[in-house]
């Protein structure tokens, strides 16, 4: 069963936080049930103003191949997420069978607070 710890998410918090320092502001939130960690990149320089959109961490170089700093971070994020998680997926959807440490979403602001561009 999917199940991440509020342990594991301050450690992802805190890895992200150190990995990128000023001019980035991030959101991490642990789902209602304990399953998924959410990542929502709140302020930095690659993003406008007003922007929220949900990555794909599966496209991430194929959806932003205009601009490969934005490949470069989000691709570290999605990293540190499974490092600091000690995420793993022994899914297997030809059976519908999913069995993962976890679930995780990476976002550009939020649906109610949009990014903030730092200069």
């Amino acid at each position: 069963m999917a199940y991440i710890t509020t342990e594991t998410v301050a450690k992802i918090r805190s890895t992200l936080k150190a990995e990128f320092g000023k001019g980035y502001k991030f959101s991490v939130r642990r789902g209602s049930n304990g399953s998924s960690v959410t990542v929502s990149l709140m302020a930095s320089p690659l993003f406008d103003d007003g922007v929220t959109m949900v990555v794909n961490q599966y496209y991430i170089a194929e959806h932003h191949k205009d601009h490969p700093e934005r490949i470069e971070v989000l691709t570290k994020i999605d990293k540190i997420i499974r490092e600091v998680g000690d995420y793993w997926d022994k899914s297997d959807i030809m059976t519908d069978y999913f069995h993962t440490s976890f679930y995780y979403n990476i976002e550009v602001g939020q649906w109610n607070k949009p990014h903030i561009k730092v200069v």
